[in-house]
């Protein structure tokens, strides 16, 4: 039989190697899939092509990171290009959407995208001056029986 220091510093090796091995498998993460929370001071313009935030957009910005990519197009014949301006067109855009899809007011989307009130109020307005604009070529009501079997046949397949 082994005596009791032998034991003791057998029972103390066998309990850092198991905390040691908890450790590693603990420490060991997953590879990001969703994620639906995003740090004010992570810079937009690099998320919107991380497609791990697709969940973020639309639990946010309520579209996909392909919908709000197919707006930026739509709306950027409408804002001049201005290379020495702080945040991007897309975070305009971004605001726009947030400040649509919640109740919180500009607060609340500015600090969500990590900019200015004043800032947000300015541009939440641009967007919507020229959205507004645009109502007469996006938004069209069908004229006939035909055009309004292709709608109802386009929200059954979905």
């Amino acid at each position: 039989m082994p005596s009791p220091p032998l034991v003791a510093v057998l029972a103390l090796n066998t309990a850092a190697f198991s905390v040691a091995l908890a450790c590693a498998f603990m420490m060991r993460r997953n590879m990001r899939v969703n994620v639906c929370t995003i740090d004010a001071s992570i810079d937009f313009e690099s998320l919107m092509h991380d497609s791990c935030y697709d969940a973020w957009f639309k639990r946010h910005l309520r579209c996909s990171q392909k919908t709000f990519h197919l707006l930026c197009a739509m709306l950027r014949r409408y804002f001049p290009v201005v290379p020495y301006k702080k945040y991007s067109f897309e975070r305009a855009v971004a605001c726009t959407l947030y400040h649509l899809g919640s109740s919180g007011g500009f607060r609340e989307t500015a600090l969500a995208l990590g900019v200015s009130k004043a800032w947000c109020i300015v541009n939440v307005n641009a967007v919507i001056r020229v959205l507004f604009l645009m109502r007469a070529e996006c938004i069209k009501l069908p004229t006939s029986q035909a055009e309004w079997e292709i709608i109802s046949d386009g929200f059954r397949q979905i």
